[in-house]
């Protein structure tokens, strides 16, 4: 497999912010609509060995769906967008390698989904710990 320069790397970065950035909170709420069926009808992108990004996935779509809904607002718009962006990318049926292809064709997927995680592990963590007390203060 090919090296990727730093140079590429930036460029990418670059590329995935500029998009995330153009995304207004009506795209994201137009994408969460009904979304919750997609998003568990595309269990099969996510292999079985990638359990563990199957849940951050899901982790990601509690976080939008709970902003918007207004129950979680503790967070900066820079991890908003780079979450929709990653799930937009995800739910998309376009992708830079389709999907139809097996095992490759989910490459760039996880890969956006896994640098996305990296830009906003921090939020997520704070939300999953959030969401975590909302359960342990029901019970």
């Amino acid at each position: 497999m090919a090296q990727v320069t730093e140079e590429e790397r930036k460029l990418a970065i670059e590329k995935f912010q500029q998009s995330a950035d153009n995304l207004s909170e009506e795209d994201i709420l137009d994408t969460l609509k009904g979304s919750k069926i997609k998003i568990d009808s595309l269990r099969h992108k996510v292999p079985a060995v990638l359990e563990n990004l199957w849940d951050k996935i899901k982790l990601m779509y509690r976080l939008l769906r709970a902003y918007y809904k207004k129950e979680y607002k503790e967070l900066p718009w820079g991890t908003i967008s780079a979450v929709a962006a990653a799930l937009l990318y995800f739910l998309s049926p376009i992708d830079v390698i389709i999907d139809v292809i097996p095992v490759l064709g989910y490459v760039d997927d996880a890969a956006v989904i896994a640098f996305s995680l990296k830009l906003v592990d921090s939020d997520l963590k704070k939300f999953a710990a959030w969401e975590n007390s909302l359960k342990n203060a029901i019970e």
